[in-house]
């Protein structure tokens, strides 16, 4: 027995033909076509005119596929990733979207960080919305590679390990979006994937302003915004178009991702693979590097290389705690950039040939 996001009461089939029992499943949403002054006057304030479409884009998918109920009509979902100033009001979008989708939310941000948290997840389970908000920073590498990964999963794939108290673990289709809520700081930005080509197309990251429409008492913004939700949800599935522009290149997720130019840039500053690279051309090539050739050696002999550098050997240190942590950067950076970073594998063990930048 289990309640299930995005499954309507009843038993539900495994591919193994194992039953399940959904005893609580989706909630009833009204809909109904009347005004939404309130909540189109915000999502234009906090988005703005090249932004609006992607947010609104992100909602209509995410209300079509929960409204069918049925696990093989939903696709693949981007990372909304909210950044602004302190204040901006990125939350109260999350507690509106929440209430869009009919109530229902968890923080998998713990589960996230972790390769296998092992912890029970009912929560995550039930919860169409996944929400994560004033996170703590995650300086450790390791952990935002797994991190990175992990949010990637997520996004993509329907399935999750359900662990409920007392029970087995059991592999079991559930619906969810992502959102996260960040300040635009450099700790706070630690909470984004890390930026490959992998992970690019799997990441709706908006900037997000102040909304001026929110002062006064918050529970009264709450219901005003609350007795628009009808509404709102008539506008999205009835009259809303995602643009023609959108939909290229996004048929898996219902239309193409998109990063901020602005926020991309705090995201590289943050980058740890882009910080390795650099330090690669300090240590590596420091000077003539038109005509160096490349540089050879194992994961190890690099490391050392690096980390036993007079100059910015201590830098190294900082991000490579392991010679495992410099082999999975190089392969980071080999999938950036295949002719620069070259493998063979002579008596089964890796030889990296690296070319300067």
């Amino acid at each position: 027995m289990f309640n299930l996001s995005g499954h309507r009461p009843g038993i539900y089939r495994t591919r193994e033909g194992k039953a399940v029992l959904v005893p609580d499943g989706m909630r009833d949403m009204e809909v109904a076509p009347v005004r939404i002054e309130n909540t189109m006057g915000l999502l234009s304030a906090v988005f703005g005119k090249d932004q609006l479409h992607y947010a609104l884009s992100w909602l209509k998918v995410a209300l079509e596929d929960y409204r069918t109920g049925n696990p093989d009509a939903w696709r693949s979902s981007h990372l909304l990733c909210l950044v602004g100033e302190r204040g901006a009001g990125k939350s109260f979008f999350q507690t509106l979207f929440t209430e869009l989708m009919g109530g229902g939310e968890a923080n998998p941000h713990d589960m996230l960080k972790a390769k296998d948290a092992g912890k029970f997840n009912q929560d995550l389970a039930n919860a169409p919305h996944w929400r994560m908000e004033d996170c703590e920073p995650i300086s450790k590498l390791s952990l935002r590679a797994a991190y990175s990964e992990n949010v990637k999963h997520h996004c993509v794939t329907k399935m999750l390990n359900a662990h409920a108290k007392g029970r087995d673990k059991i592999q079991l289709p559930t619906f969810r979006r992502i959102t996260i809520s960040l300040n635009n700081e450099p700790d706070a930005l630690t909470n984004l994937p890390v930026l490959t080509d992998s992970i690019r197309d799997k990441l709706l990251v908006l900037k997000y302003a102040k909304a001026e429409t929110l002062g006064g008492d918050y529970s009264a913004n709450i219901a005003r915004f609350r007795s628009e939700m009808a509404a709102f949800r008539h506008y999205l599935l009835n009259d809303f178009k995602i643009p023609r522009e959108l939909l290229e290149g996004g048929e898996r997720m219902g239309f193409r991702h998109y990063v901020n130019p602005e926020i991309e840039e705090l995201m590289e500053d943050t980058n740890p693979a882009k910080k390795f690279d650099e330090i690669l051309g300090l240590v590596l090539f420091p000077k003539n590097r038109e005509e160096a050739g490349p540089v050879k050696g194992t994961a190890t002999q690099i490391h050392q290389m690096l980390t036993g550098d007079q100059t910015y050997g201590a830098l190294a240190r900082q991000i490579l705690p392991s010679s495992t942590a410099c082999g999975n950067f190089l392969r980071v950076l080999q999938r950036e950039s295949p002719n620069r970073f070259l493998t063979t594998r002579p008596k089964g063990t890796t030889h990296w040939a690296i070319s300067p930048p």
